[in-house]
């Protein structure tokens, strides 16, 4: 099917964006904006494949690509053939393609190797920005789909492994194509989640391919502290007071926030929720009892947003240990809770 595109192609004379690939006549240059960190892989389509050999050559910015296609063959097939050249230092290059016994180049395309900056979107993201090792993190892989694609849905294959203080990160794309103007090829996330890691420095290896064909490798390093002795990572989950039956507290915890469901009721006696989110700083949140109206009922087909309500005043939580907080509720009343064991 890809041959027959690629053909399709020449015919035309048309040059497009295939999976962060340049393609141009018979010719695939990937990835479209490769850094001075990725290996480049020129992949050519050949009608007939009669291939001995294939080598490259670079002087300055020009890159030539040279098959010779004159071995002996039965039955002349088509085929194609991949050169991986550089990774190349910054700058704009011409890739030649020539396929010999002709002597004139099938295609000559113009290329750009840049530098990426720290806000560029084509690498890594490690979250929180200085991890402990009482934290999960997070970490965004950079892969290039189409603007209206959701990335995890053209994943063929993903893995992470982690091997001592070097952590591994594999992603194959299926093969595919961003044909409308508006819809270009575009890099977007796709987060792994890392357990908590002993403190220490640690590596990140990272490569991308299309079709099983490598096209971005990145590594970084980041480091991981020590926890705090003080510092208190709460259980997760459904929380209570057992003197106090029929309330509740959903909590969560990641990156250093709190976010925390209160399960309770009015004056009158109806049900009512609460959120509650901030940073945990000294093992203890202040922060407002925000309410909320109108949303979706349980049996509605119809979908509805629900919009805020304001507050019920400021709420403090402390924690004492990870299965044991203090509530210091608007009013002046505190409540002891635990996880609910069940």
């Amino acid at each position: 099917m890809r041959l027959l595109v690629a053909l399709l192609l020449l015919s035309l004379g048309t040059s497009f964006s295939v999976q962060g690939q340049i393609v141009q006549g018979p010719a695939i240059i990937t990835p479209v904006a490769p850094t001075p960190s990725d290996v480049i892989f020129v992949q050519v389509y050949l009608p007939q494949y009669h291939v001995r050999t294939q080598s490259h050559s670079v002087s300055g910015n020009t890159v030539t690509v040279t098959i010779v296609n004159d071995a002996p063959t039965i039955l002349p097939l088509p085929g194609s053939v991949t050169e991986s050249v550089g990774p190349l230092p910054s700058g704009t290059y011409t890739f030649v393609i020539v396929v010999l016994p002709d002597t004139q180049p099938i295609a000559t395309i113009a290329g750009v190797v840049v530098a990426p900056s720290n806000n560029v979107a084509d690498s890594l993201v490690i979250r929180p920005a200085q991890p402990t090792s009482s934290a999960l993190i997070q970490i965004d892989v950079p892969v290039f789909v189409c603007l209206h694609s959701d990335p995890l849905a053209l994943v063929r294959n993903s893995s992470m492994t982690v091997s001592g203080k070097t952590i591994s990160i594999v992603v194959d794309l299926v093969v595919f194509a961003c044909f409308s103007a508006g819809d270009p090829g575009v890099s977007k996330p796709i987060t792994f989640v890392l357990q908590r890691l002993p403190f220490g420095d640690y590596t990140i290896n990272y490569a991308r391919s299309g079709g099983g064909i490598v096209n971005h490798l990145e590594s970084a390093t980041f480091t991981v502290s020590a926890a705090s002795p003080t510092e208190i990572v709460p259980i997760e989950g459904m929380w209570w007071d057992p003197m106090q039956s029929g309330s509740g507290y959903a909590i969560d915890v990641k990156h250093g926030v709190l976010v925390m469901t209160v399960f309770s009721y009015t004056a009158t006696g109806l049900a009512q929720w609460y959120l509650l989110y901030g940073p945990l700083v000294n093992n203890s949140v202040t922060a407002k009892l925000l309410k909320f109206m109108g949303g979706q009922c349980i049996s509605c087909a119809a979908w509805q947003i629900p919009s805020a309500a304001g507050d019920d005043g400021v709420a403090t939580v402390t924690f004492t240990s990870p299965m044991t907080a203090t509530i210091l509720l608007p009013g002046g009343r505190i409540t002891q809770i635990v996880p609910q064991d069940f």
